[in-house]
């Protein structure tokens, strides 16, 4: 899951679909990482109440655009001021 907040953000619209939110995270990590994600990548993305967007990737291995998004700490020249913050759930199995 990564949570992106920002200025660089849009604002809610009012009939905002999953499709058009996904289509967001694709163009912030094309512009402020050179990712290029693909949709069999994303799970689901939902919005915050602070008007931020929440993704949830199903492939998050190493070699995965996920784990290069995570891991990107160099941000380029006139890239968005966007912030991908983690956050990881540990499931214990008994």
């Amino acid at each position: 899951m990564i949570l992106m907040t920002g200025k660089d953000i849009p604002e809610k619209c009012e009939n905002e679909s999953v499709l058009h939110l996904k289509q967001i995270v694709y163009d912030l990590a094309r512009k402020s990482f050179g990712l290029e994600l693909t949709a069999d990548e994303m799970g689901t993305v939902h919005r915050t109440k602070h008007g931020g967007i929440i993704a949830y990737f199903l492939q998050r291995g190493p070699l995965s655009n996920f784990h290069k998004l995570v891991m990107s700490t160099v941000r380029k020249e006139g890239a968005p001021s966007v912030f991908f913050n983690l956050q990881v759930k540990l499931r214990l199995v008994s």
